[in-house]
């Protein structure tokens, strides 16, 4: 099913008396009016709110079939660790269905989108729909107005410290060139995840670009940090990464894009989630944020501060770079086995590409902390400290600010390193 599916299901409202047109010549309630996309349900007008339990308990049933009987015994809890959506576990299911029923689960997952006109929903729900189907996501059970119910797992997240760890670290580069390999882009969704198209990092860094340099903040300490990061000279930033940096070479597939400790069940195998920001991108800058990911930085106990002593060693990147490439070279299925030689120079130009998206990344998702910034109406108050210390809201400037502070450090570095190899390359060539 296109995404287009659900566009035409809420324009079939078309009026003020509260009634659709329901397909068969009767008329619904336009708040329970739905519609089948993805093989799932679709309620476009039915809405779920953070701070309402009823209306998670509402949409949880709408979406599953259930009773309202069963529906009264629906029990409601908050997951933490959702910084663009909200997310709930509603679980007692089956027993408040009254019935065993193996396709009704015990529990879902209810996701509350955040982010609004950050993220397309339809192309994104489509998108985890195939990924479900192929067994690459959990499973995905329908979706509400600002919504979806997905697969609960009683897994929970792995942390930054169990991505250090080397074993675990092997498992999640194999599952990631899982990724990289196997999902089989649907016909309906090759418009929006075009292998042809320009990779979304490209279009990340050009949007969210334009428009933080047009942004306004909340407060006038807000508008002076951002000022202070000097943003106008990103422009020429992102055309030296374009030229100097990213080698025309670098593989392109389906990635997804945002794989940090939260996006990381630790089941067996382990489970990637929350495919928000997944499309088409170089495979090497889904690598580098993981890496980028180690240092954390969105958990509440880090107060919006990555710290980068966390940062995976040269040795810990290359020992997950050759747990990847052997695992994408197992899915190629090559007839022929590439020489010890062979597979280092792979290695080696995979390692070497993964250091050059670390500095792109740094800017897309300092980007992306300013233009959440910029989305926060101000509810201050002239008594209140807007830099209380107590204050455990995620400070989206902060963290762009450390992001885009790291891309000037590192790039320094990178140009240090590049320097110098051209040095030895230029001496070797001497003797």
């Amino acid at each position: 099913m296109s995404p287009n599916k659900f566009r035409k299901a809420r324009e079939q409202y078309h009026g003020g008396n509260g009634i659709v047109n329901n397909g068969d010549h009767s008329t619904i309630s336009r708040k329970y009016y739905h519609v089948t996309v993805e093989d799932k349900p679709y309620y476009p007008f039915l809405e779920a709110h953070d701070n309402n339990i009823e209306s998670i308990k509402e949409a949880t049933a709408c979406v599953l079939g259930l009773s309202q009987c069963a529906k009264e015994s629906l029990f409601v809890s908050p997951v933490l660790g959702g910084n663009t959506n909200t997310l709930f576990c509603v679980s007692s299911i089956q027993s408040s269905n009254g019935k065993n029923n193996n396709d009704i689960p015990e529990s879902v997952l209810v996701r509350i989108f955040g982010a609004p006109g950050l993220i397309d929903r339809d192309v994104e729900t489509s998108t985890y729909a195939a990924l479900a189907q192929q067994g690459l996501a959990l499973a995905y059970f329908g979706r509400f107005a600002n919504g979806r119910i997905e697969e609960w797992s009683d897994w929970k997240p792995i942390t930054e410290s169990d991505m250090a760890k080397p074993d675990i670290s092997s498992y999640i580069a194999m599952q990631l060139a899982r990724l990289h390999c196997c999902f089989n882009i649907p016909p309906h969704l090759l418009e929006y995840h075009n292998p042809q198209a320009t990779p979304t990092m490209w279009t990340q860094l050009e949007e969210w670009l334009a428009s933080v340099q047009t942004a306004t903040f909340r407060n006038d300490h807000d508008t002076q940090r951002a000022q202070d990061l000097q943003l106008h000279k990103l422009n020429d930033e992102v055309l030296w990464l374009k030229e100097s940096v990213i080698p025309s070479t670098a593989k392109i597939g389906f990635c997804h894009n945002d794989l940090l400790a939260s996006n990381i069940l630790c089941s067996v195998p382990l489970q990637l989630i929350d495919f928000e920001y997944g499309g088409i991108n170089y495979l090497a800058y889904d690598i580098a944020n993981h890496f980028n990911e180690f240092a954390g930085g969105t958990a509440k106990e880090d107060k919006s501060t990555p710290d980068y002593s966390r940062m995976p060693s040269p040795k810990m990147q290359r020992g997950f770079c050759r747990a990847y490439l052997n695992e994408c070279l197992s899915y190629e299925n090559e007839t022929t086995q590439l020489s010890s030689r062979e597979l280092k120079t792979h290695l080696d130009n995979l390692v070497q590409e993964v250091e050059g998206f670390m500095l792109a990344n740094h800017l897309v998702w300092g980007l992306w902390g300013i233009h959440q910034a910029s989305q926060i109406v101000d509810c201050t108050t002239e008594n209140d400290d807007i830099d209380k210390e107590d204050d455990d809201s995620f400070d989206y400037l902060h963290y762009g600010s450390c992001r885009i502070k790291r891309y000037w450090q590192i790039k320094e570095e990178w140009m240090q390193k590049m320097m110098s190899s051209q040095n030895d390359d230029n001496n070797s060539s001497n003797e």
